[in-house]
């Protein structure tokens, strides 16, 4: 069971209260003239990091998130896009410095989900539905051994979206943390059953983060999972779609 989305409009000036988190939509399949747009927002390191990708969909699919993610920021900072600076942690994770602006963005195929935060940690992960042959050794390679059990008990209809339930709830908390690799996906278990609403169920190394973070699944269409964590229990989501926007 999901929460149902309800994406709005936003504007040009854009105001988040401490109890929310804001999560957008971005569509990355854009018309070449929109992407000539989004392009010339782009660093020159941004551009440099879009050169490498091998295929031209994959690099305008970069640039499509890269530069969105730049006009997003700029409404929420009053600031040009341009002249947003990002920073990165040593996991990579990108930041807004002198900023209490948080934010986390993730993409698969063709769609892109970016959550705000002010100044609570956040993260997100979507994932496109497709059968993965070897599903069972990668869950026994990176889930915990009560992920998967649950998931062997899922009916076969169900198990690949109850299989990417799981890791994508993984992944939005490790991107919460912003430790990246280094944190064990195996050290605290999520719920996995496409029935239920998205849930931490154990954190071995400190059970005290169950009072910590909270964690939603949306309902983003049939051909996509994703999740959403961020920090504590008092917040509420509101959802965008930056094509009525920006």
């Amino acid at each position: 069971m999901h929460q149902t989305p309800c994406w709005q409009a936003g504007s040009s000036n854009l105001l988040i209260l401490s109890s929310e988190v804001h999560l957008w939509q971005l569509p990355l399949n854009q018309p070449h003239y929109q992407l000539a747009i989004l392009e010339a927002l782009l660093s020159p390191d941004e551009i440099t990091r879009a050169d490498h990708f091998a295929f031209p969909h994959l690099r305008a699919y970069y640039v499509a998130s890269r530069g969105m993610l730049r006009q997003i920021l700029g409404a929420y900072t009053n600031t040009t896009p341009t002249e947003l600076t990002l920073v990165y942690t040593e996991h990579g994770k990108p930041y807004l410095p002198h900023s209490g602006i948080c934010f986390n963005l993730s993409h698969s195929h063709e769609l892109a989900l970016l959550a705000i935060t002010d100044g609570r940690a956040v993260g997100v992960d979507i994932e496109y539905l497709r059968p993965i042959s070897d599903a069972e050794a990668v869950a026994r390679q990176f889930f915990s051994a009560h992920e998967v059990e649950a998931l062997l008990k899922i009916s076969v209809p169900l198990q690949m979206r109850a299989f990417f339930n799981c890791w994508t709830r993984k992944e939005a908390y490790i991107k919460a943390l912003g430790e990246g690799v280094s944190h064990s996906l195996q050290s605290f278990d999520v719920n996995l059953n496409p029935a239920e609403p998205a849930c931490f169920l154990a954190f071995r190394e400190d059970p005290r983060e169950l009072r910590h973070w909270k964690i939603l699944s949306l309902d983003i269409g049939s051909d996509y999972v994703c999740a959403l964590v961020a920090e504590r229990h008092d917040w509420q989501v509101r959802l965008f779609d930056i094509n009525t926007s920006i």
